[in-house]
């Protein structure tokens, strides 16, 4: 320090203190991208299933407008080769559903819901993929239901912009 010149400690104390919590923000925000807080991760990957097991949904809670995602269902054995899976049309309308696998039967809108119907054999066990894209941004909820929709699974998502 020369002569002549006036150190502010206090200001300078502050100044540091005030680094060091934006060193631990950062680093908080880079470790929960990292385990899917963000986007897909080990902590954003969810399962929903209806109360009989009946269907299971494994999701994201977590995505990004206009980034990829997948959502999976499984339906346990059914009594027919017809399985019918539905989608509430308010979620749908906030995704592009990009491919299906298998490929559905048929795909048809009715009563604010879409169905997908699936040719498979009866007993047996279903899984259906969804790719899908966000196009909206906040929470979303998805419904999706089996045959008559009795068994159902429900799960909330929230989409970043």
């Amino acid at each position: 320090m020369e002569l002549g010149e006036v150190q502010d400690t206090r200001f300078q104390e502050r100044e540091w203190h005030a680094q060091r919590i934006a060193w631990l923000v950062l680093f908080v925000v880079i470790v929960g991208a990292a385990l899917g807080l963000l986007g897909p991760g080990p902590l954003s990957l969810s399962q929903a299933r209806s109360p009989d097991d009946a269907v299971q949904a494994e999701y994201y809670r977590f995505a990004r407008r206009g980034g990829d995602g997948t959502v999976t269902v499984t339906v346990a054995a059914f009594p027919d080769s017809n399985v019918d899976v539905w989608w509430n049309s308010a979620y749908l309308e906030e995704m592009t559903v990009n491919g299906v696998t298998p490929e559905p039967d048929s795909v048809t809108a009715i009563d604010g819901r879409v169905r997908y119907r699936f040719l498979a054999e009866p007993g047996g066990e279903l899984t259906v993929t969804f790719d899908i894209t966000p196009d909206g941004v906040g929470a979303k909820r998805a419904e999706i239901a089996v045959a008559d929709g009795t068994q159902r699974v429900t799960y909330d998502q929230f989409i970043y912009p």
